[in-house]
């Protein structure tokens, strides 16, 4: 089957993680000689079979309880692929069990191809799972190839966009989502609950983890507010994790007269230019690594039952406020070091292949393997099947009465933050950027078909 007759599907859930680093992907596809449809879950779900093509659906975090979403697509004539977006990162002692809740065994069967992170995450896999070894492949994540400095002039271009610091900043990435959400916790709980609907959601533990965040917010904003005091010239950007609740960092930090809080655009864009990465154990440090910034964890406290070590462990350590404030002003020259730039490579090769070559080229290179047409399509699993069922009408009946315990509006007003819409002109404003840099992505043709959905082909 030639690879013109194949559309490539690109499902986004958030579009400030997710839509860069597809669209990339999309483009080398197209560059290949596939066509691409990228756009909102739903609207992808909804139109891809509708193309007149086989397709393949990039599935960004497979759903156990979805099985009949699967199987559709397999008797569509598709194929599917596994290029979890957050397939890579998690605490230590939950690696094992988080990373195989991602991969629920009865969905295995009906993915054709699993792209992982690294080849710890091909390992426990290979070990634990029935996925036959030849289909999974560590291919690491297109997100970290557009951090690396070749792709640096399109995400100071983005940047632009948004806002013009011509002062020096420092870029604060939050990751205390568990104890700032639009809900309360037991809100939070019972939504995550019933999502995932298997009784996986240790209480105990998430109400651990939210004590624990909300004391880091505590250390962070007494951080902020010395930093903010004694080098009045630094500009502090405040980025909340997209399932966060902004407003309230506003509100904490309005009258801070250098302090900005935002969640405009993609986290590579604010660290192109920064001047260093404060975190705590955001995934963005590997990100910041790939960029080749001075990247500082800010470990007041430091619980490895919570914690993201990977993160961390790239990043020079600063265990209290005094430490924090003598090394902004101690370094004048925030650059990264080149011995703690080699031992951050052996940190996170294993856990991230792409290091040292293009995630994109092994992707589309294994693509040419998938056979589509004329492929079983697997039996389902009556117990999965009834399950989902079942919780599909609970979650109805749920709504139907409000027995819900939050507010549909503060759902809506999270997702919008997570999804706030996707057009036209964006997609051709970064189609032409991602052109400038890579001269061999051909011209291409966009067009819409459906709300927030592009069909994208090569002209």
């Amino acid at each position: 089957m030639k690879n013109k007759e194949i559309l490539c599907c690109f499902p986004i859930e958030t579009i400030s993680r997710d839509l860069d680093p597809r669209l990339h992907l999309g483009l080398q596809c197209i560059k290949e000689g596939y066509a691409c449809l990228i756009g909102s879950k739903g609207g992808v779900a909804k139109t891809m079979a509708e193309q007149n093509m086989p397709f393949i659906y990039f599935d960004k975090g497979l759903n156990s309880f979805a099985e009949t979403f699967y199987r559709n697509i397999k008797i569509s004539k598709g194929a599917i692929v596994s290029l979890d977006e957050e397939g890579g990162v998690f605490n230590e002692k939950n690696y094992k069990s988080e990373l195989l809740h991602r991969n629920g065994e009865n969905i295995l069967k009906y993915v054709d191809l699993f792209f992982t992170w690294g080849e710890k995450q091909k390992k426990i896999l290979i070990e634990n799972t029935s996925i036959p070894e030849a289909k999974i492949i560590a291919s690491g994540h297109p997100r970290f190839d557009l951090c690396k400095p070749k792709f640096k002039e399109f995400r100071s271009a983005l940047l632009n966009n948004h806002i013009n610091i011509k002062s020096k900043y420092i870029l604060i990435n939050s990751t205390f989502t568990a104890a700032n959400t639009f809900l309360s916790f037991d809100e939070e709980i019972q939504l995550r609950i019933d999502e995932r609907g298997d009784g996986s959601i240790n209480v105990k533990y998430e109400r651990q983890l939210y004590n624990y965040r909300k004391l880091l917010i505590n250390y962070f904003y007494e951080a902020i507010k010395e930093i903010n005091k004694r080098y009045p010239e630094l500009t502090i950007i405040f980025r909340p994790h997209p399932g966060e609740n902004a407003e309230f960092y506003k509100g904490l930090f309005q009258k801070f007269k250098n302090v900005v809080v935002t969640g405009d655009g993609s986290a590579q864009e604010w660290i192109s230019e920064s001047s260093m990465v404060l975190h705590h154990d955001c995934t963005t440090a590997i990100e910041a690594f790939f960029s080749e910034k001075f990247i500082v964890s800010y470990c007041p406290i430091k619980d490895d039952d919570f914690v993201q070590a990977l993160p961390i462990e790239i990043s020079s350590v600063i265990d209290n406020q005094d430490q924090l404030l003598k090394l902004i002003n101690d370094v004048k020259d925030f650059s990264s070091e080149e011995e703690q730039n080699k031992i951050a490579r052996d940190y996170i090769r294993p856990i991230i292949a792409n290091v040292d070559f293009e995630s994109s080229e092994i992707i589309i290179k294994a693509l040419k393997d998938i056979i589509i047409e004329g492929s079983e399509v697997p039996k389902i699993n009556i117990s999965i099947f009834f399950k989902e069922i079942i919780r599909k009408f609970i979650k109805i009946i749920k709504k139907d009465l409000n027995f819900s315990l939050f507010s549909s509006n503060e759902l809506k007003t999270r997702q919008k933050l997570k999804f706030p819409g996707l057009n036209k002109k964006e997609i051709e404003m970064k189609v032409s950027l991602l052109r400038k840099i890579d001269k061999s992505l051909p011209e291409v043709k966009i067009k819409q078909v459906y709300k927030d959905t592009y069909l994208i082909s090569c002209l």
